[in-house]
């Protein structure tokens, strides 16, 4: 099923992203 496949990696970016966006935070705070 590529339904699952696309899913799993749209997942997967989220986090990805969501990781970045709080580290970006972070720096600005610094």
């Amino acid at each position: 099923m590529w339904l699952v496949s696309v899913l799993l990696i749209f997942g997967h970016c989220r986090v990805l992203i969501e990781l970045a966006y709080k580290i970006l935070l972070h720096v600005n705070f610094l």
